[in-house]
């Protein structure tokens, strides 16, 4: 398995020299091209009409709390009963068992399995004091509440993402000869490092 990784980044970085090499040459004969297909291919999608409505917040705290002692019970026999389950059964190195996998593939499965059983647990524990609070004191919930029910809208740290940026493409086809020269010799470079291999 490893030599078969091995030899598809081997490939992918020839190739990739291959590609770049002949992008370096039209930069210097034809920039042209490279302008003309940069126009045609720089065309902006943003999805902030479809994600729009995940800005907005929706206040669902007084469902749960119109009926709060029956969702404070349901949901405490529920964690209960989910730290039992994982504490007894869950399985402990279960990959162990896979003979087809590589011991290295075990080792990984394995500690993604034992982090899991750990982030459930924590996180169940950790909803153990709200499902009591909701059941014998609600309004000391709600107090909390308000301070975690905070709305932090992440659209302003994320609109310069938003904006297009052709500044770079700009830069390399002011010099095409330039860039063209620096692209054919790191191609070169790439090329003659991996074919040796």
């Amino acid at each position: 398995m490893t030599e078969i990784y091995y030899e598809v980044i081997r490939l992918f970085f020839i190739l990739g020299s291959l590609l770049t090499l002949a992008v370096g040459l039209i930069l210097i004969f034809r920039p042209q091209w490279i302008e003309s297909f940069n126009q045609r291919s720089n065309t902006w999608y943003t999805p902030r009409q479809r994600t729009k409505s995940l800005d907005i917040m929706r206040e669902t705290d007084p469902i749960f709390y119109r009926n709060h002692t029956l969702t404070g019970w349901i949901m405490l026999v529920a964690s209960v009963l989910g730290l039992y389950l994982i504490i007894s059964r869950f399985p402990t190195d279960p990959f162990d068992a896979i003979s087809t996998l590589s011991p290295e593939w075990q080792l990984l499965l394995n500690i993604v399995n034992e982090f899991l059983k750990w982030f459930f647990l924590v996180f169940i524990f950790a909803g153990l004091p709200v499902w009591v609070l909701m059941i014998f004191s609600p309004t000391q919930l709600q107090k909390v509440s308000k301070f975690f029910n905070r709305w932090i809208s992440t659209r302003n740290m994320t609109r310069p993402l938003e904006q297009m940026n052709t500044s770079l493409d700009d830069t390399v086809l002011k010099r095409p000869k330039i860039f063209g020269s620096v692209f054919m010799v790191a191609a070169v470079f790439i090329f003659w490092f991996f074919i040796r291999l």
